[in-house]
């Protein structure tokens, strides 16, 4: 669906944050409608094989998937936006975790090694576009909500979600369905904030080798 936006720049800023907003209440409305519906509807919970776990796939996929793009159109930065795609990428073998554990447990770390390695390598072939590329990335509007969905996928989910802490809460009530809940419910709420601002800072890169 195509936004009309307004001819005066001050309407249309305004225009456009609020269809921001609306956007991201949607986001973390499927959130929510994620959870309900493995717990409510196809009662499976929110463990590995839930909508839940594959939502959370979907989405660091596409945050990769969009760095890749930004590595064909921005051709200035793109040996930083190699080393940040990599970071995702790691971050997606990890999450597929249960299918590498097939082949033996643990076995996501030597691709996501693999995967480091190489990112690392290529973006070390230019240090000084590297370092210009995320100085940039720091200033950009994206950049404090990338860091805050990863901090709260990163540590915040981990620490709310520890087991102590609801046994604690819920004493003799204590399920583990709760616990899960809480973290990978919330988990998932960083992954979307990621996608958020990661297509956002996406969308306004500048298509250099076009």
């Amino acid at each position: 669906m195509q936004v009309h936006y307004s001819s005066s720049p001050t309407i249309k800023t305004i225009q456009q944050e609020i269809v921001q907003f609306i956007l991201l209440i949607l986001i973390v409305a499927a959130v929510c409608l994620t959870i309900f519906l493995d717990v409510m509807v196809l009662e499976h919970g929110v463990g590995e094989r839930s909508l839940t776990e594959y939502y959370q796939q979907v989405l660091i996929f596409s945050v990769a998937c969009s760095f890749a793009y930004a590595v064909k159109i921005d051709k200035g930065n793109r040996h930083f936006h190699v080393l940040v795609m990599g970071f995702f990428t790691c971050m997606l073998i990890r999450e597929l975790d249960s299918f590498f554990d097939q082949i033996v447990h643990g076995f996501w770390l030597y691709p996501a090694l693999l995967v480091f390695v190489t990112c690392s390598l290529y973006a070390s072939r230019n240090n000084r576009d590297t370092l210009e590329g995320l100085a940039q990335f720091t200033r950009h509007r994206n950049f404090q909500s990338i860091v805050v969905a990863l901090v709260i996928i990163l540590v915040f989910s981990r620490l709310f979600g520890m087991g102590e802490l609801w046994k604690a809460i819920l004493v003799d009530h204590y399920i583990r369905l709760a616990k899960d809940i809480v973290e990978e419910g919330t988990e998932l709420l960083g992954y979307s904030l990621l996608f958020f601002s990661s297509i956002g800072y996406i969308r306004s890169l500048p298509h250099r080798d076009l």
